[in-house]
């Protein structure tokens, strides 16, 4: 299994509940949280985890524009129930979900 180098966590109540942030910190100390507060969009999430290899998303967008932008992004963890992504999109590359 290939190590993780950049986690992004644009999944917001991951972000702003303080035990869940503090055990995400503790196994990737230089990990990147959604800090908007809110369910990000398209145009934040592509900022958020574009140099990301690894992302925990909640209602994030993830789709064709998406995945095209984030090219880097190889392992897709979602937190919650219910789910944006497309996997016609991301059966065209080798992420995994």
């Amino acid at each position: 299994m290939a190590s993780i180098n950049q986690l992004g966590v644009a999944a917001d109540h991951v972000s702003r509940h303080p035990g869940m942030r503090q055990e995400v910190v503790k196994a990737y100390p230089n990990a990147k949280f959604n800090e908007a507060g809110y369910r990000i969009g398209e145009d934040e999430t592509i900022a958020l985890l574009k140099d990301c290899d690894a992302a925990i998303i909640g209602f994030e967008p993830i789709n064709e524009r998406t995945l095209s932008a984030l090219p880097n992004l190889k392992v897709i963890g979602k937190y919650g129930n219910g789910a944006s992504i497309s996997l016609r999109s991301r059966s065209s590359r080798s992420a995994s979900c």
